[in-house]
């Protein structure tokens, strides 16, 4: 369990680092002890997404890229985006609707799993990823 442990904060660093190459490693490690948990399936994803895309996104510290669902609308000139249940997202940390111009120059971004299935018209629950403290 304490080599599981290791593996993983080592993974962390390494990510932070944006090495995310050797952080798939170890979570490939950590996936040995742990077969079926979804959220190291979720960071070897990632791993390698950031690994191939490389797209620097200020504000957040990692690189981020996204394959997204969505669909163009019909009465408004955008894309109107579905997140699903159990994905990584990217947020701007503490946005609401009355944001102008200026608040999207400094920004900070925090990460979080999408934890609720969406419906139109219906808010969506998120889970903010944090760090684990080991004792």
């Amino acid at each position: 369990m304490l080599e599981a442990l290791g593996e993983k904060e080592v993974a962390e660093q390494m990510m932070i680092c944006n090495d995310f190459a050797n952080a798939r490693e170890h979570f490939l490690r950590l996936h040995q002890h742990f077969p079926v948990n979804e959220n190291i399936d979720s960071m070897l994803s990632l791993c390698d997404i950031l690994t191939a895309a490389r797209v620097e996104l200020p504000g957040c510290g990692i690189d981020h890229y996204w394959v997204l669902q969505c669909r163009e609308s019909t009465s408004d000139s955008c894309y109107k985006i579905y997140p699903l249940k159990g994905e990584i997202w990217t947020t701007y940390k503490g946005w609401n609707t009355k944001w102008k111009t200026v608040d999207y120059k400094s920004y900070q971004c925090q990460i979080v799993q999408i934890v609720s299935e969406f419906s139109e018209g219906d808010e969506i629950t998120v889970s903010r990823l944090e760090k684990l403290k080991v004792a």
